[in-house]
């Protein structure tokens, strides 16, 4: 759903939440369970030594290794030398590249704020960000970094630096009114904020519509993982 297109009182019913008292601690925790923790998943972390090891299972690699110690073998140094140099930067270069994809990963994690002030029972409540579900009501501080998705729902000169997402060097400025445009780009959907982003001055309240992977940032995390491997025309 385009949430920005979406009239406060429509998302508020859309996602079944209560302006004033929040999420039950009950539905929140059955919410939890069915789109799990606000997390941003992905394959599991693989050590130095086995992006290392994992380049020598190319078949290109392979071959040339192959061809370097026929060469060896039959007394042409220079020429297993020079097989030997290309197959050490090209391990070198693909190992660089996924080295820099999984630390860009870790990038996107380390943006995640570890708490957040949430709605619940009709208390303000600081928990865990990653307990976070959609339709929590969620409070944005001047500093704070924005937990989830939200639309929001108050904005009081509210700016979010969003310089993570659109690469804006200067913080948008935010309101509530619906978005009438169908197709606007992030940042101009000046009413919703977005997981990973900062506040920069004023403060507001959000409702939360999507969580984890589910995310602008979640998805950006799953092009991270899902890009495939261009093979050389050899």
């Amino acid at each position: 759903m385009k949430w920005f297109n979406v009239e406060i009182g429509d998302a508020v019913s859309e996602l079944n939440s209560n302006l004033e008292t929040g999420l039950s601690s009950e539905e929140a925790a059955r919410r939890l369970s069915q789109y799990g923790p606000n997390e941003l998943a992905g394959e599991e972390k693989a050590s130095v030594l086995s992006l290392l090891l994992a380049q020598f299972k190319n078949p290109l690699i392979i071959i040339l290794l192959v061809g370097a110690a026929l060469s060896l073998y039959i007394g042409h140094m220079v020429d297993a030398i020079a097989i030997g140099v290309i197959v050490i930067i090209n391990i070198l270069i693909a190992f660089m590249q996924e080295l820099n994809m999984q630390k860009s990963m870790d990038s996107l994690n380390e943006m995640s704020a570890p708490t957040a002030l949430v709605m619940r029972d009709g208390e303000w409540n600081r928990i865990p960000a990653s307990e976070i579900v959609p339709g929590d009501i969620l409070k944005l501080d001047t500093g704070s970094i924005v937990s989830a998705d939200v639309r929001l729902i108050e904005a009081t000169q509210l700016q979010i630096d969003e310089a993570a997402l659109t690469g804006e060097s200067v913080p948008a400025e935010k309101l509530t009114a619906a978005v009438m445009d169908e197709e606007v780009a992030l940042g101009d959907q000046f009413n919703m904020g977005f997981m990973g982003t900062v506040v920069a001055t004023g403060h507001g309240v959000g409702l939360v519509t999507g969580t984890g992977m589910q995310t602008e940032m979640g998805h950006i995390a799953q092009m991270l993982y899902t890009t495939e491997e261009t093979k050389t025309p050899m």
